[in-house]
């Protein structure tokens, strides 16, 4: 929490209120906790999204308008009871590590598979994810084995081989779910104002029709204190789900880095 700077430039005292009431509203809000939540559905990266999608056109015997359709055309109205679960936050194994499965089983906004094949991806992420974290906790400057990271990325690339279409789409689905999160912008609108004595102004979270309130503490350039009530929304912008097409860009991308990648190896 910043701390109010004492100062008699007006400016300066602005901008201390500001900050002030900026973060005590974002500190009293689920909004950033929310979007971290959302973000950690993208179980798989850049690559494993590209080939789980190449499974998903497989499956579609080769047509990528099909695959397309079969992501554009979810539905989405999150799955009953997953907008609570979600903000109960996910899991986290013993030693601090995200448990993949069971992060995207118990927080994914879409119907989870019941077939077992996504959980042999998840279980080889998870691993995979345990491997990288002990190196870093090595001594620095070492590099994680080659061949051991080979290993790891086949036995991934294997698992994918063997989901199902429902697997990749919920799969893909979160992973674009995730990736809208990147652009979104939101907007803080507040109004001060100092209740007298006897007024009963309670805090409020804000709700789906109303704005909330919240106290604050401020202070002055001279150093006096006040308890302000502020009356304050949060709106959130370029929100908009993420398509289909934008697997295309990133699998030209991943196909270019492939590309350089190989021509050094070589």
């Amino acid at each position: 929490e910043p701390r109010m700077l004492l100062s008699s430039d007006p400016r300066s005292v602005l901008l201390d209120i500001i900050t002030k009431t900026v973060s005590e509203v974002l500190c009293k809000e689920p909004l950033l906790q929310n979007m971290k939540r959302i973000q950690q559905l993208d179980v798989i990266d850049g690559d494993g999204a590209v080939r789980v999608y190449e499974r998903l056109v497989q499956l579609c015997e080769g047509s990528n308008t099909e695959a397309d359709k079969l992501l554009d055309d979810v539905s989405l109205i999150p799955c009953r009871g997953a907008l609570p679960e979600l903000m109960r936050g996910p899991s986290l194994t013993m030693d601090g590590l995200r448990d993949c499965q069971n992060d995207l089983e118990f927080l994914s906004l879409y119907p989870f598979p019941k077939c077992i094949s996504p959980n042999r991806l998840l279980d080889e992420t998870a691993k995979f994810q345990k491997y990288l974290h002990e190196q870093i906790m090595q001594e620095e400057g070492m590099s994680p084995d080659e061949e051991i990271m080979n290993a790891y990325h086949a036995n991934c690339i294997e698992s994918v081989n063997h989901l199902s279409k429902e697997a990749c789409i919920c799969l893909l689905q979160n992973w674009l779910l995730s990736l809208s999160l990147c652009d979104v912008s939101f907007f803080v609108t507040f109004r001060l104002s100092f209740p007298g004595t006897g007024c009963e102004v309670r805090e409020e979270p804000q709700s789906c029709d109303r704005g909330g309130i919240v106290f604050c503490s401020l202070q002055d350039g001279t150093s006096a204190e006040c308890s302000a009530t502020v009356h304050y929304e949060i709106k959130v912008v370029d929100c908009d789900p993420k398509p289909a097409k934008k697997l295309h860009s990133r699998r030209k991308a991943e196909g270019k880095y492939g590309l350089i990648t190989n021509n050094r190896m070589n």
